[in-house]
């Protein structure tokens, strides 16, 4: 009887230890997502991850992203995009400390059958979205509050990476009128004001998805304008 309690205990022991070892790990499974930050990132100074376009070549600034809990100082890279080659998410990896893009991966869909998402898997945090065209690219903001935090905290102020980016600049009128070509397209026009930093002038502001245009200024009179997203 003590021999087939010992054999007993043992084969449940030898089965529970094959059932633990059957169960991977979240960070192993597919398509898993980490649990979000409760609180966003303090407001950080010389935030990167801001990338511009001249043809087929992306540029990300390099500045203070926030991983794994902490601030983390990111480089500036320049990535060469094969032309038509469709689209591609550029990440930053918080272990290695390196900027990189990758494809879409394939996962279920809504609907259960299978798609191409493109996802940045942990530590990886995602920057931005690129659609390679015949010879130039189509960038999206892909950085996100938890990670990219633009300064913005009760009492406090708000920063950019840039001067006179697509959330806030001044620039000089050219014969009364200022035009800010936004460096990423937005989805939809967003909302804009405007003020001339030299004369007190009445401006009117026309606002494109691709293109800020302030008019009433006198001559050469410095405008400073802010937008935000109507959503993004």
């Amino acid at each position: 009887m003590k021999k087939f309690l010992a054999s007993l205990v043992a084969v449940v022991a030898l089965a529970a230890a094959i059932s633990f070892a059957q169960v991977p790990s979240p960070s192993t499974i597919v398509g898993y997502i980490a649990p979000a930050q409760l609180n966003p990132p303090p407001a950080l100074a010389n935030v990167g991850g801001v990338v511009t376009s001249s043809g087929l070549v992306a540029t990300v600034t390099g500045g203070v992203a926030f991983c794994n809990g902490q601030s983390t100082l990111m480089p500036s890279v320049t990535l060469t995009f094969t032309a038509s080659g469709g689209k591609s998410l550029i990440v930053f990896n918080c272990f290695t400390d390196q900027i990189y893009a990758k494809g879409p991966v394939i996962a279920a869909g809504a609907t259960g059958t299978a798609s191409a998402v493109l996802f940045a898997a942990p530590p990886e945090i995602p920057i931005n979205t690129v659609t390679a065209g015949a010879s130039t690219l189509t960038l999206v903001d892909a950085r996100n509050l938890n990670q990219w935090s633009s300064g913005i905290t009760a009492g406090s102020r708000t920063l950019q990476a840039a001067a006179n980016s697509d959330y806030a600049g001044i620039k000089a009128a050219s014969s009364g009128t200022m035009t800010y070509t936004f460096v990423n397209t937005w989805v939809a026009a967003p909302v804009c004001v405007a003020s001339d930093q030299t004369t007190a002038d009445a401006l009117k502001v026309a606002v494109t998805t691709t293109t800020l245009t302030v008019t009433g200024a006198t001559t050469t009179d410095s405008i400073a304008y802010v937008c935000v997203g109507n959503p993004n």
